[in-house]
């Protein structure tokens, strides 16, 4: 058995991680006072560190859950004293999460003091099985996944503040160069990363010589990409079509209004019948094709040349194409280096870690994270 000296020593090294962090946690919780929300986050971190004050045996076990709490309340303390309320109002929702977890987790830890003293101690040790244990644990876990968001959204701010600087120093390119013929498609999003497989694809497929008509069809979910993917395969095909049309099948009235814009840019009466007539290689880009109701037959240039690229929830819309892909959720690894690639960060094994912790939340946090930031 140690010394007597030795055991109040070691007593003292475990308590000089909690004190600083309560000193840390009353001075932002008193420079808070401007962000209602941010105060309110901040006052029940204090709150829990007085708690785990008082706590006995179980203080060591709850170091790690402590450190991520602080470590997320400086980031946003940093972020707010270099970019201000912009910053703050990004941390909003997160806050909003943060305080519930705490909550959680100072009811699970008054519920553990509340049992007798035989059942309690580490609770990682000798009371792994009971149910405030496990509570704690996976408070502990979701507190980590929401230190990987603020994480995530701090170097995203930083990143992008640094990318307005360049955009304003840097020369002014020259627009780029016309070129002939008619592209009416939209470029797609200029965080568009992966599919590669879906892309090649349509590449063989496509530009594969013969006279016929070519029809290929992306189909999926809504939101899975699809219209994204058919922009991205015209922008780098842009070189082997005449003209390229995008047209919007959510409806008979958009169909007509993009047949009516493709004959008044070809000074003709009848979009299908200048399609079916000219000899050069036009492209098709028939966009949520979604209505079982509409007859796309009625739409096809009555002719064997030409492409025409389709999207569409609706995968019986096979039977018009000779090609087709099924269009689902991005590859853990795609949606990882979608989410480094929007934040303009470098793939390191640091900033992987921080970017798969974050997808396997779930796609709603990429979502939010990236229609804030980035689209």
């Amino acid at each position: 058995m140690p010394p007597p000296s030795l055991s109040k020593a070691k007593a003292k090294k475990i308590d000089n991680w909690l004190g600083p962090l309560l000193l840390a946690a009353r001075t932002v919780s008193t420079a808070a006072e401007s962000f209602p929300y941010l105060k309110g986050v901040v006052s029940t971190v204090v709150i829990l560190l007085e708690t785990v004050e008082t706590v006995k045996k179980n203080r060591e076990a709850l170091k790690e859950l402590c450190g991520n709490v602080m470590e997320i309340i400086t980031i946003v303390r940093e972020q707010i004293s270099l970019h201000g309320d912009t910053a703050a109002l990004r941390f909003k929702g997160l806050c909003g999460d943060l305080e519930q977890c705490l909550h959680g987790v100072l009811s699970a830890i008054k519920e553990l003091e509340r049992q007798p003293e035989g059942l309690r101690g580490r609770f990682k040790e000798l009371i792994r099985g009971s149910k405030t244990a496990e509570e704690i644990l996976t408070y502990e876990k979701q507190i980590r996944e929401l230190r990987s968001n603020f994480v995530l959204i701090a170097t995203m701010d930083t990143n992008f503040q640094v990318h307005k600087v360049l955009t304003v120093i840097s020369p002014v390119e020259p627009p780029p160069q016309i070129t002939q013929g008619v592209n009416t498609c939209p470029p797609p999003s200029k965080i568009f990363h992966g599919r590669k497989k879906i892309l090649d694809q349509m590449h063989t497929y496509f530009l594969k010589t013969g006279a016929k008509q070519r029809i290929f069809l992306l189909h999926g979910l809504g939101g899975a990409g699809k219209t994204q993917i058919g922009l991205k395969f015209i922008q780098n095909s842009a070189l082997h079509y005449s003209d390229m049309f995008h047209i919007d099948m959510s409806t008979v009235e958009t169909i007509k209004t993009g047949l009516k814009n493709i004959a008044l840019k070809k000074d003709s009466q009848d979009a299908l019948r200048w399609l079916s007539n000219e000899s050069k290689d036009w492209l098709l880009f028939f966009d949520n094709a979604d209505d079982p109701q509409i007859d796309l037959n009625n739409y096809f240039p009555k002719c064997n040349h030409g492409s025409i690229l389709i999207t569409s929830r609706n995968p019986g819309l096979c039977v018009h194409a000779d090609a087709h892909s099924l269009v689902s959720d991005l590859e853990e690894t795609e949606a990882v280096e979608l989410l480094l690639k929007s934040a303009a960060q470098e793939m390191t094994p640091k900033n992987k870690e921080i970017s798969a912790e974050i997808v396997k939340v779930g796609p709603q946090t990429v979502v939010w994270i990236l229609a804030e930031h980035c689209l």
